[in-house]
Protein backbone atom coordinates (compact mmCIF):
# COMPACT_ATOMS: atom_id res chain seq x y z
CA UNK A 1 0.00 0.00 0.00
CA UNK A 2 1.54 3.60 -0.56
CA UNK A 3 1.22 6.72 1.56
CA UNK A 4 2.13 9.99 0.36
CA UNK A 5 3.48 12.81 1.95
CA UNK A 6 3.93 16.60 0.35
CA UNK A 7 7.53 17.48 0.58
CA UNK A 8 6.98 21.54 -1.19
CA UNK A 9 4.57 23.34 -2.27
CA UNK A 10 2.96 26.25 -4.30
CA UNK A 11 0.22 27.84 -6.04
CA UNK A 12 1.92 26.36 -9.03
CA UNK A 13 3.73 23.15 -8.08
CA UNK A 14 3.32 20.51 -5.32
CA UNK A 15 6.21 18.14 -4.65
CA UNK A 16 4.79 14.50 -3.25
CA UNK A 17 6.76 11.32 -1.77
CA UNK A 18 5.32 8.44 -2.59
CA UNK A 19 6.22 5.64 0.00
CA UNK A 20 4.96 1.97 -0.28
CA UNK A 21 4.63 0.32 2.72
CA UNK A 22 2.98 -2.65 4.86
CA UNK A 23 2.34 -4.04 8.35
CA UNK A 24 5.55 -3.80 9.30
CA UNK A 25 7.13 -0.81 9.11
CA UNK A 26 5.12 0.15 11.81
CA UNK A 27 4.80 -0.38 15.38
CA UNK A 28 1.75 -0.31 17.75
CA UNK A 29 2.85 2.76 19.14
CA UNK A 30 3.12 4.47 16.03
CA UNK A 31 -0.65 3.70 15.28
CA UNK A 32 -1.76 4.72 18.55
CA UNK A 33 0.23 8.01 17.98
CA UNK A 34 -1.30 8.74 14.71
CA UNK A 35 -4.61 7.88 16.09
CA UNK A 36 -4.24 10.42 19.00
CA UNK A 37 -2.81 13.11 16.44
CA UNK A 38 -6.18 12.59 14.47
CA UNK A 39 -8.51 12.85 17.97
CA UNK A 40 -7.02 16.16 18.51
CA UNK A 41 -7.31 17.66 15.20
CA UNK A 42 -10.79 16.57 15.58
CA UNK A 43 -10.89 14.30 12.50
CA UNK A 44 -12.13 11.32 14.88
CA UNK A 45 -14.20 12.67 17.36
CA UNK A 46 -13.66 10.49 20.03
CA UNK A 47 -12.86 7.42 21.78
CA UNK A 48 -9.78 5.55 22.30
CA UNK A 49 -7.70 3.07 19.70
CA UNK A 50 -8.85 0.02 20.79
CA UNK A 51 -12.55 0.86 20.47
CA UNK A 52 -14.54 -1.41 17.54
CA UNK A 53 -16.61 1.99 16.51
CA UNK A 54 -14.54 4.86 15.15
CA UNK A 55 -16.57 8.43 14.34
CA UNK A 56 -14.74 10.23 11.99
CA UNK A 57 -15.55 13.78 10.56
CA UNK A 58 -16.01 13.90 6.81
CA UNK A 59 -14.93 17.91 6.03
CA UNK A 60 -16.74 17.73 2.65
CA UNK A 61 -19.59 16.18 3.10
CA UNK A 62 -19.45 17.35 6.60
CA UNK A 63 -21.03 14.45 8.18
CA UNK A 64 -19.34 12.11 11.04
CA UNK A 65 -19.21 8.74 9.42
CA UNK A 66 -19.35 5.44 11.92
CA UNK A 67 -16.67 3.67 10.90
CA UNK A 68 -17.07 0.01 12.35
CA UNK A 69 -14.18 -2.60 13.54
CA UNK A 70 -16.35 -5.76 14.55
CA UNK A 71 -15.19 -8.61 12.64
CA UNK A 72 -14.56 -10.02 16.18
CA UNK A 73 -14.32 -13.73 14.62
CA UNK A 74 -11.09 -12.50 12.83
CA UNK A 75 -9.59 -10.24 15.17
CA UNK A 76 -5.93 -10.06 13.65
CA UNK A 77 -7.83 -8.99 10.07
CA UNK A 78 -10.12 -6.75 12.50
CA UNK A 79 -6.69 -4.86 13.89
CA UNK A 80 -4.84 -4.21 10.57
CA UNK A 81 -8.23 -2.67 9.26
CA UNK A 82 -7.64 -0.17 12.02
CA UNK A 83 -3.96 0.26 10.92
CA UNK A 84 -5.14 0.39 7.44
CA UNK A 85 -7.93 3.24 8.16
CA UNK A 86 -5.14 5.34 10.25
CA UNK A 87 -2.81 4.99 6.98
CA UNK A 88 -5.48 5.92 4.87
CA UNK A 89 -6.33 9.11 6.72
CA UNK A 90 -2.88 10.87 6.69
CA UNK A 91 -2.13 9.89 3.73
CA UNK A 92 -4.99 12.35 2.44
CA UNK A 93 -7.80 9.83 1.48
CA UNK A 94 -11.33 10.94 2.27
CA UNK A 95 -13.17 9.66 5.09
CA UNK A 96 -16.10 8.76 2.97
CA UNK A 97 -13.51 6.68 0.88
CA UNK A 98 -12.34 5.06 3.22
CA UNK A 99 -16.04 4.03 4.52
CA UNK A 100 -16.51 2.59 1.23
CA UNK A 101 -13.36 0.58 1.03
CA UNK A 102 -13.77 -0.67 4.64
CA UNK A 103 -17.69 -1.83 3.50
CA UNK A 104 -16.33 -3.69 0.49
CA UNK A 105 -13.26 -5.37 2.74
CA UNK A 106 -16.10 -6.60 5.39
CA UNK A 107 -18.03 -8.17 2.70
CA UNK A 108 -15.48 -10.00 1.59
CA UNK A 109 -13.47 -10.79 4.84
CA UNK A 110 -16.92 -12.48 5.64
CA UNK A 111 -17.21 -14.15 2.78
CA UNK A 112 -14.20 -16.02 2.61
CA UNK A 113 -13.53 -17.22 6.39
CA UNK A 114 -10.89 -14.67 6.72
CA UNK A 115 -8.94 -14.55 3.58
CA UNK A 116 -8.63 -18.23 4.00
CA UNK A 117 -10.81 -19.96 1.80
CA UNK A 118 -9.39 -18.77 -1.69
CA UNK A 119 -12.11 -20.44 -3.39
CA UNK A 120 -14.99 -18.38 -2.01
CA UNK A 121 -12.69 -15.20 -2.57
CA UNK A 122 -12.39 -15.52 -6.22
CA UNK A 123 -15.67 -16.59 -6.02
CA UNK A 124 -17.71 -13.47 -3.94
CA UNK A 125 -15.07 -10.68 -6.84
CA UNK A 126 -16.82 -12.19 -9.88
CA UNK A 127 -19.95 -12.49 -8.66
CA UNK A 128 -19.62 -8.84 -7.65
CA UNK A 129 -18.64 -7.48 -10.74
CA UNK A 130 -20.67 -9.82 -12.93
CA UNK A 131 -23.67 -8.42 -10.86
CA UNK A 132 -22.82 -4.95 -9.40
CA UNK A 133 -20.46 -3.70 -12.68
CA UNK A 134 -18.50 -0.62 -10.66
CA UNK A 135 -18.62 -2.10 -6.80
CA UNK A 136 -16.96 -5.25 -7.95
CA UNK A 137 -14.38 -3.51 -9.70
CA UNK A 138 -13.86 -1.69 -6.28
CA UNK A 139 -14.06 -4.48 -4.57
CA UNK A 140 -11.26 -6.04 -5.93
CA UNK A 141 -9.15 -3.11 -6.17
CA UNK A 142 -9.24 -2.24 -2.38
CA UNK A 143 -8.90 -6.13 -1.90
CA UNK A 144 -5.69 -6.11 -3.84
CA UNK A 145 -4.46 -2.73 -1.85
CA UNK A 146 -5.35 -4.24 2.01
CA UNK A 147 -3.27 -7.85 0.92
CA UNK A 148 -0.81 -5.72 -0.33
CA UNK A 149 -0.78 -4.37 3.26
CA UNK A 150 -1.44 -7.05 5.50
CA UNK A 151 0.39 -9.87 4.11
CA UNK A 152 -0.80 -12.44 5.36
CA UNK A 153 0.41 -16.23 4.97
CA UNK A 154 -1.24 -16.25 1.47
CA UNK A 155 -1.08 -12.73 0.26
CA UNK A 156 1.12 -13.68 -3.14
CA UNK A 157 -2.38 -16.05 -4.15
CA UNK A 158 -4.32 -13.44 -3.08
CA UNK A 159 -3.03 -10.56 -4.89
CA UNK A 160 -2.69 -13.09 -8.15
CA UNK A 161 -6.41 -13.75 -7.81
CA UNK A 162 -7.51 -9.97 -7.23
CA UNK A 163 -4.79 -8.88 -10.58
CA UNK A 164 -6.76 -11.38 -13.11
CA UNK A 165 -10.45 -10.21 -12.33
CA UNK A 166 -11.41 -8.29 -15.11
CA UNK A 167 -10.63 -4.89 -15.39
CA UNK A 168 -13.01 -1.55 -15.15
CA UNK A 169 -13.53 -0.13 -19.35
CA UNK A 170 -12.22 3.31 -19.43
CA UNK A 171 -14.95 5.42 -20.50
CA UNK A 172 -16.41 8.72 -20.26
CA UNK A 173 -18.54 9.78 -17.24
CA UNK A 174 -22.12 8.33 -18.06
CA UNK A 175 -24.42 11.44 -18.09
CA UNK A 176 -28.45 12.20 -18.04
CA UNK A 177 -30.10 12.53 -21.25
CA UNK A 178 -30.04 15.92 -22.64
CA UNK A 179 -32.96 16.58 -23.38
CA UNK A 180 -34.44 15.08 -20.02
CA UNK A 181 -31.71 18.16 -18.93
CA UNK A 182 -33.04 20.62 -21.06
CA UNK A 183 -36.57 20.12 -19.78
CA UNK A 184 -35.55 20.59 -16.04
CA UNK A 185 -34.11 23.56 -17.45
CA UNK A 186 -37.46 25.25 -18.42
CA UNK A 187 -38.70 23.83 -15.09
CA UNK A 188 -36.34 25.70 -13.23
CA UNK A 189 -36.19 29.20 -15.51
CA UNK A 190 -40.60 29.10 -14.83
CA UNK A 191 -40.65 28.38 -11.46
CA UNK A 192 -38.50 30.73 -9.65
CA UNK A 193 -39.43 33.76 -12.57
CA UNK A 194 -43.53 32.85 -11.92
CA UNK A 195 -43.70 32.39 -8.07
CA UNK A 196 -43.45 34.31 -4.95
CA UNK A 197 -40.11 34.25 -2.67
CA UNK A 198 -42.68 32.62 0.17
CA UNK A 199 -42.67 29.70 -1.82
CA UNK A 200 -39.28 29.40 -3.38
CA UNK A 201 -37.38 29.92 -0.79
CA UNK A 202 -37.44 26.08 -0.42
CA UNK A 203 -35.17 25.68 -3.25
CA UNK A 204 -33.13 28.71 -3.59
CA UNK A 205 -30.12 26.41 -3.33
CA UNK A 206 -31.68 24.56 -6.76
CA UNK A 207 -31.82 28.03 -8.68
CA UNK A 208 -28.16 29.23 -7.33
CA UNK A 209 -26.61 25.78 -8.23
CA UNK A 210 -28.71 25.41 -11.85
CA UNK A 211 -27.57 29.16 -12.41
CA UNK A 212 -24.16 28.72 -11.44
CA UNK A 213 -22.54 25.29 -12.14
CA UNK A 214 -24.11 24.97 -15.67
CA UNK A 215 -21.43 28.02 -16.34
CA UNK A 216 -18.90 27.83 -14.11
CA UNK A 217 -17.46 24.22 -13.34
CA UNK A 218 -17.87 24.05 -9.75
CA UNK A 219 -17.69 20.59 -7.57
CA UNK A 220 -20.60 20.56 -5.46
CA UNK A 221 -18.67 20.81 -1.77
CA UNK A 222 -17.29 24.11 -3.52
CA UNK A 223 -20.62 25.64 -4.20
CA UNK A 224 -22.00 25.02 -0.78
CA UNK A 225 -19.24 27.04 0.76
CA UNK A 226 -20.22 29.85 -1.58
CA UNK A 227 -20.59 33.03 0.66
CA UNK A 228 -23.00 35.78 0.29
CA UNK A 229 -20.44 38.33 -0.05
CA UNK A 230 -19.09 36.21 -3.26
CA UNK A 231 -20.05 39.18 -5.62
CA UNK A 232 -18.08 42.18 -6.99
CA UNK A 233 -18.75 45.20 -9.08
CA UNK A 234 -15.84 47.10 -10.42
CA UNK A 235 -16.65 49.86 -12.94
CA UNK A 236 -13.29 50.87 -13.99
CA UNK A 237 -12.34 47.21 -15.22
CA UNK A 238 -13.19 45.88 -17.99
CA UNK A 239 -14.85 43.67 -16.56
CA UNK A 240 -16.88 44.47 -13.91
CA UNK A 241 -18.58 41.83 -12.89
CA UNK A 242 -16.84 39.47 -10.70
CA UNK A 243 -17.24 36.55 -8.50
CA UNK A 244 -15.46 34.67 -5.62
CA UNK A 245 -15.17 30.85 -5.84
CA UNK A 246 -14.35 28.83 -3.59
CA UNK A 247 -11.83 26.02 -4.67
CA UNK A 248 -11.43 23.07 -2.07
CA UNK A 249 -7.12 22.10 -2.24
CA UNK A 250 -6.92 18.79 -1.06
CA UNK A 251 -3.98 17.67 1.49
CA UNK A 252 -2.15 14.53 0.55
CA UNK A 253 -0.14 14.18 3.09
CA UNK A 254 -2.84 14.57 5.94
CA UNK A 255 -6.40 14.34 6.51
CA UNK A 256 -8.25 17.39 5.51
CA UNK A 257 -8.46 20.62 2.58
CA UNK A 258 -8.06 23.89 2.02
CA UNK A 259 -10.26 26.47 0.71
CA UNK A 260 -8.62 29.53 -2.01
CA UNK A 261 -11.04 31.67 -3.46
CA UNK A 262 -10.51 32.49 -6.92
CA UNK A 263 -12.34 35.47 -8.65
CA UNK A 264 -13.66 34.98 -11.65
CA UNK A 265 -15.22 37.09 -14.29
CA UNK A 266 -19.02 36.61 -15.10
CA UNK A 267 -21.79 39.01 -17.70
CA UNK A 268 -24.42 41.30 -15.75
CA UNK A 269 -27.32 39.04 -16.34
CA UNK A 270 -25.45 36.11 -13.95
CA UNK A 271 -24.70 38.81 -11.72
CA UNK A 272 -28.27 40.38 -11.58
CA UNK A 273 -29.58 37.09 -11.09
CA UNK A 274 -27.40 35.95 -8.00
CA UNK A 275 -27.83 39.49 -6.45
CA UNK A 276 -31.49 38.95 -6.86
CA UNK A 277 -31.06 35.71 -4.98
CA UNK A 278 -28.84 36.68 -2.37
CA UNK A 279 -31.46 39.44 -1.07
CA UNK A 280 -34.41 36.82 -1.38
CA UNK A 281 -31.86 34.63 0.94
CA UNK A 282 -31.61 37.52 3.61
CA UNK A 283 -35.00 37.91 4.21
CA UNK A 284 -35.22 34.01 6.07
CA UNK A 285 -31.26 33.76 6.96
CA UNK A 286 -29.85 38.05 7.57
CA UNK A 287 -27.07 36.09 9.98
CA UNK A 288 -25.65 34.09 8.13
CA UNK A 289 -22.74 34.21 5.74
CA UNK A 290 -23.58 31.64 2.99
CA UNK A 291 -25.83 31.31 0.00
CA UNK A 292 -26.91 28.00 1.43
CA UNK A 293 -27.11 27.65 5.54
CA UNK A 294 -28.02 24.07 6.58
CA UNK A 295 -31.41 25.85 7.96
CA UNK A 296 -32.72 26.30 4.53
CA UNK A 297 -33.09 22.96 4.38
CA UNK A 298 -35.93 22.44 6.58
CA UNK A 299 -37.96 25.52 5.51
CA UNK A 300 -41.79 25.45 4.66
CA UNK A 301 -40.58 21.51 5.39
CA UNK A 302 -41.84 18.76 7.53
CA UNK A 303 -38.36 17.94 7.95
CA UNK A 304 -37.01 19.64 11.07
CA UNK A 305 -34.01 19.51 13.35
CA UNK A 306 -31.07 21.75 14.74
CA UNK A 307 -28.14 21.46 12.33
CA UNK A 308 -24.60 21.65 13.65
CA UNK A 309 -23.13 23.18 11.00
CA UNK A 310 -23.45 26.81 9.44
CA UNK A 311 -23.39 25.29 6.00
CA UNK A 312 -26.07 22.42 4.14
CA UNK A 313 -23.99 19.21 3.59
CA UNK A 314 -24.18 17.37 0.47
CA UNK A 315 -26.56 15.06 1.62
CA UNK A 316 -29.18 17.45 2.17
CA UNK A 317 -28.78 19.18 -0.78
CA UNK A 318 -29.11 15.92 -2.77
CA UNK A 319 -32.78 15.25 -0.19
CA UNK A 320 -33.68 18.94 -1.33
CA UNK A 321 -32.70 18.15 -5.31
CA UNK A 322 -34.94 15.03 -4.60
CA UNK A 323 -37.93 16.57 -3.36
CA UNK A 324 -37.92 19.41 -6.41
CA UNK A 325 -38.02 16.75 -8.30
CA UNK A 326 -40.93 15.22 -6.68
CA UNK A 327 -43.13 18.38 -5.66
CA UNK A 328 -42.12 20.55 -8.64
CA UNK A 329 -40.79 19.35 -11.30
CA UNK A 330 -43.59 15.86 -11.43
CA UNK A 331 -46.53 17.03 -9.22
CA UNK A 332 -46.65 20.82 -10.28
CA UNK A 333 -45.59 20.56 -13.52
CA UNK A 334 -46.00 17.12 -14.73
CA UNK A 335 -43.08 15.83 -16.02
CA UNK A 336 -42.36 12.36 -14.95
CA UNK A 337 -40.01 10.00 -15.77
CA UNK A 338 -37.23 12.47 -16.32
CA UNK A 339 -33.58 11.10 -15.83
CA UNK A 340 -32.33 13.08 -13.02
CA UNK A 341 -29.00 15.06 -12.90
CA UNK A 342 -26.80 14.33 -10.30
CA UNK A 343 -25.13 17.78 -7.87
CA UNK A 344 -21.84 16.58 -10.19
CA UNK A 345 -23.20 16.76 -12.91
CA UNK A 346 -24.08 20.72 -14.14
CA UNK A 347 -19.80 20.25 -13.45
CA UNK A 348 -19.72 18.53 -16.45
CA UNK A 349 -22.18 20.63 -18.14
CA UNK A 350 -20.09 23.68 -18.06
CA UNK A 351 -17.12 22.14 -19.14
CA UNK A 352 -19.02 20.85 -22.57
CA UNK A 353 -20.39 24.13 -23.14
CA UNK A 354 -17.24 25.77 -22.69
CA UNK A 355 -15.26 23.27 -24.88
CA UNK A 356 -17.89 24.10 -27.34
CA UNK A 357 -17.82 27.67 -26.78
CA UNK A 358 -14.00 28.04 -28.15
CA UNK A 359 -12.47 28.44 -24.60
CA UNK A 360 -8.99 27.07 -24.50
CA UNK A 361 -8.53 23.94 -22.59
CA UNK A 362 -5.87 25.53 -20.47
CA UNK A 363 -8.58 27.81 -19.57
CA UNK A 364 -11.41 24.94 -18.92
CA UNK A 365 -8.53 23.27 -16.89
CA UNK A 366 -7.79 26.06 -15.20
CA UNK A 367 -11.43 26.47 -14.16
CA UNK A 368 -12.21 23.13 -14.21
CA UNK A 369 -9.31 22.41 -11.19
CA UNK A 370 -8.36 19.57 -13.70
CA UNK A 371 -4.32 18.45 -12.54
CA UNK A 372 -3.95 17.29 -15.95
CA UNK A 373 -5.17 18.34 -19.84
CA UNK A 374 -6.38 14.99 -21.04
CA UNK A 375 -8.87 14.79 -18.60
CA UNK A 376 -10.53 17.43 -19.42
CA UNK A 377 -9.77 16.75 -23.40
CA UNK A 378 -11.95 13.40 -22.64
CA UNK A 379 -15.64 16.28 -22.17
CA UNK A 380 -15.46 16.17 -26.19
CA UNK A 381 -16.99 12.82 -26.37
CA UNK A 382 -20.27 13.97 -24.85
CA UNK A 383 -20.20 17.04 -27.42
CA UNK A 384 -22.14 15.22 -30.67
CA UNK A 385 -25.00 14.08 -28.06
CA UNK A 386 -25.35 17.40 -26.22
CA UNK A 387 -26.13 19.16 -29.64
CA UNK A 388 -28.67 17.01 -31.43
CA UNK A 389 -29.86 17.13 -28.23
CA UNK A 390 -30.06 20.67 -27.69
CA UNK A 391 -31.46 20.53 -31.78
CA UNK A 392 -34.13 18.44 -31.25
CA UNK A 393 -35.29 20.22 -28.16
CA UNK A 394 -35.29 23.71 -29.63
CA UNK A 395 -37.14 22.44 -32.46
CA UNK A 396 -39.77 20.86 -30.19
CA UNK A 397 -39.95 24.30 -28.91
CA UNK A 398 -41.03 25.85 -32.06
CA UNK A 399 -43.83 23.60 -32.40
CA UNK A 400 -45.50 23.75 -29.23
CA UNK A 401 -45.47 27.95 -29.48
CA UNK A 402 -47.04 30.46 -31.61
CA UNK A 403 -45.39 33.38 -31.48
CA UNK A 404 -42.00 34.05 -29.44
CA UNK A 405 -40.47 32.23 -26.87
CA UNK A 406 -37.10 32.79 -24.76
CA UNK A 407 -35.51 30.11 -23.03
CA UNK A 408 -33.69 32.30 -20.90
CA UNK A 409 -30.19 31.46 -18.23
CA UNK A 410 -29.81 28.61 -19.98
CA UNK A 411 -27.46 25.92 -19.52
CA UNK A 412 -26.39 26.36 -22.78
CA UNK A 413 -23.97 29.28 -22.32
CA UNK A 414 -25.05 30.77 -25.77
CA UNK A 415 -27.59 33.22 -27.06
CA UNK A 416 -30.70 31.53 -26.66
CA UNK A 417 -32.66 31.44 -30.03
CA UNK A 418 -36.05 33.22 -30.26
CA UNK A 419 -38.08 30.22 -30.90
CA UNK A 420 -41.02 30.68 -33.59
CA UNK A 421 -42.88 29.13 -36.16
CA UNK A 422 -42.98 32.69 -37.91
CA UNK A 423 -43.98 36.64 -36.89
CA UNK A 424 -47.49 36.04 -38.17
CA UNK A 425 -49.86 33.79 -39.04
CA UNK A 426 -50.12 32.32 -42.46
CA UNK A 427 -54.08 33.07 -42.62
CA UNK A 428 -53.28 36.45 -41.58
CA UNK A 429 -51.69 37.30 -45.01
CA UNK A 430 -52.63 39.78 -46.85
CA UNK A 431 -51.76 41.39 -50.21
CA UNK A 432 -49.21 43.78 -47.97
CA UNK A 433 -47.25 40.98 -47.58
CA UNK A 434 -44.59 38.75 -50.03
CA UNK A 435 -46.51 35.77 -50.17
CA UNK A 436 -46.60 32.76 -52.07
CA UNK A 437 -43.46 31.74 -52.39
CA UNK A 438 -41.64 28.06 -53.43
CA UNK A 439 -42.52 25.40 -51.09
CA UNK A 440 -44.39 28.03 -48.28
CA UNK A 441 -45.57 31.74 -47.61
CA UNK A 442 -43.27 34.93 -46.72
CA UNK A 443 -44.70 36.92 -44.43
CA UNK A 444 -42.03 40.02 -45.28
CA UNK A 445 -44.13 43.29 -45.78
CA UNK A 446 -43.24 44.10 -49.88
CA UNK A 447 -42.08 47.37 -48.63
CA UNK A 448 -39.45 45.74 -46.88
CA UNK A 449 -38.63 43.16 -50.28
CA UNK A 450 -35.84 42.40 -51.06
CA UNK A 451 -33.83 44.49 -48.27
CA UNK A 452 -34.26 42.19 -45.61
CA UNK A 453 -34.21 38.76 -47.71
CA UNK A 454 -31.64 36.36 -46.19
CA UNK A 455 -31.75 34.30 -49.67
CA UNK A 456 -32.39 31.05 -48.07
CA UNK A 457 -35.96 30.41 -47.61
CA UNK A 458 -35.45 27.44 -45.01
CA UNK A 459 -33.56 29.55 -42.64
CA UNK A 460 -35.49 32.66 -42.65
CA UNK A 461 -37.83 33.44 -39.37
CA UNK A 462 -40.29 35.01 -42.34
CA UNK A 463 -40.66 31.95 -43.88
CA UNK A 464 -44.04 29.69 -43.11
CA UNK A 465 -43.15 26.20 -44.85
CA UNK A 466 -46.61 26.00 -46.10
CA UNK A 467 -46.18 23.46 -49.33
CA UNK A 468 -49.22 22.93 -51.95
CA UNK A 469 -50.63 19.88 -52.36
CA UNK A 470 -48.89 18.83 -55.47
CA UNK A 471 -45.11 20.52 -54.05
CA UNK A 472 -45.35 18.34 -50.57
CA UNK A 473 -43.72 15.30 -51.11
CA UNK A 474 -40.60 17.53 -53.06
CA UNK A 475 -40.91 20.18 -50.35
CA UNK A 476 -40.36 17.49 -47.54
CA UNK A 477 -37.26 15.91 -49.85
CA UNK A 478 -35.93 19.79 -50.12
CA UNK A 479 -35.98 20.21 -46.23
CA UNK A 480 -34.45 16.67 -45.36
CA UNK A 481 -31.41 17.71 -47.42
CA UNK A 482 -31.49 20.83 -45.59
CA UNK A 483 -31.37 18.90 -42.00
CA UNK A 484 -28.89 15.94 -43.56
CA UNK A 485 -26.54 18.93 -44.52
CA UNK A 486 -26.38 20.80 -41.62
CA UNK A 487 -26.17 17.73 -39.26
CA UNK A 488 -22.91 16.90 -41.08
CA UNK A 489 -21.87 20.90 -40.60
CA UNK A 490 -22.58 20.13 -36.89
CA UNK A 491 -20.11 17.19 -36.46
CA UNK A 492 -17.77 19.00 -38.95
CA UNK A 493 -17.77 21.80 -36.40
CA UNK A 494 -17.72 20.21 -33.57
CA UNK A 495 -14.21 18.01 -35.16
CA UNK A 496 -12.87 20.91 -35.27
CA UNK A 497 -13.12 22.56 -32.28
CA UNK A 498 -11.70 19.64 -30.80
CA UNK A 499 -8.80 19.72 -32.80
CA UNK A 500 -8.44 23.16 -31.92
CA UNK A 501 -9.03 22.67 -27.98
CA UNK A 502 -6.20 20.10 -28.45
CA UNK A 503 -3.70 22.39 -29.67
CA UNK A 504 -0.85 23.59 -27.08
CA UNK A 505 0.10 27.16 -26.15
CA UNK A 506 3.23 28.53 -27.47
CA UNK A 507 5.20 30.27 -24.78
CA UNK A 508 2.38 31.21 -22.91
CA UNK A 509 0.50 32.48 -26.04
CA UNK A 510 -2.69 31.04 -26.74
CA UNK A 511 -2.15 31.56 -30.86
CA UNK A 512 -6.04 29.95 -31.30
CA UNK A 513 -8.56 32.05 -30.13
CA UNK A 514 -10.01 33.65 -33.39
CA UNK A 515 -10.09 29.99 -34.92
CA UNK A 516 -12.35 28.82 -31.71
CA UNK A 517 -14.59 31.58 -31.61
CA UNK A 518 -15.38 31.36 -35.16
CA UNK A 519 -15.83 27.48 -35.20
CA UNK A 520 -18.07 27.85 -31.96
CA UNK A 521 -20.13 30.82 -33.42
CA UNK A 522 -20.24 28.43 -36.59
CA UNK A 523 -21.87 26.13 -34.50
CA UNK A 524 -23.88 27.46 -32.86
CA UNK A 525 -25.67 28.97 -36.32
CA UNK A 526 -26.00 25.47 -37.11
CA UNK A 527 -27.53 24.52 -34.72
CA UNK A 528 -29.79 27.29 -34.67
CA UNK A 529 -30.40 26.68 -38.27
CA UNK A 530 -31.15 22.76 -37.87
CA UNK A 531 -33.91 23.30 -35.49
CA UNK A 532 -35.99 25.75 -37.33
CA UNK A 533 -35.72 22.96 -40.61
CA UNK A 534 -36.52 19.83 -38.19
CA UNK A 535 -39.49 21.82 -36.95
CA UNK A 536 -41.06 22.53 -40.35
CA UNK A 537 -40.23 19.12 -41.28
CA UNK A 538 -41.80 17.43 -38.38
CA UNK A 539 -44.70 19.93 -38.47
CA UNK A 540 -45.73 19.08 -41.73
CA UNK A 541 -45.69 15.13 -40.79
CA UNK A 542 -47.91 16.20 -37.79
CA UNK A 543 -50.38 18.15 -40.04
CA UNK A 544 -49.51 21.22 -37.96
CA UNK A 545 -49.26 23.72 -41.27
Amino acid sequence: MEIRKVLNESDFYKIESIQQVSKTDFFLEDYNKIFDDLVESEIIKRGNFEDNLWFVYDPLSQLDLQIKFNLISYPKVNEHLKYYTLLRLISGKKPKTIYDELASLRKVILGSLGFEDLTKLKSILAESIEKYKNLGYHMASTTSIFIDFYRNDNHKEILNICSNMPKKPKRTRDLPDFQDVLELDEVINHYFKNNNVEETITYMPILIWWLLTNILPMRPSELLKLKKNCLTYDISKNEPYTISVPRIKNKSSEIGYSIKYDSVAIDRKTYELLTEAKEKVNMYFLHSEYFFPSEMFSVNSKVRGIKKNPVMNLRDFNDLKDRFYKTIVEEKYKRYNLERVKAGDTRHFAIINMCLQGFSIHNVATLAGHNEIKITQGYFSHAKHFAQSYVYRLAQLKLEKDISYKMESSIVGWKKYVVHKSLIEKNKINESHVGRVQYGLCSELKDNFPNTCIEFCEFCPKFIFSPSVNEREEAIKWLSRQSKDLEQRIEESIKLLESLFSLPQRYGHDLNTLERKTAAKKLQQYIELKSKVDADIAGDVNGRY
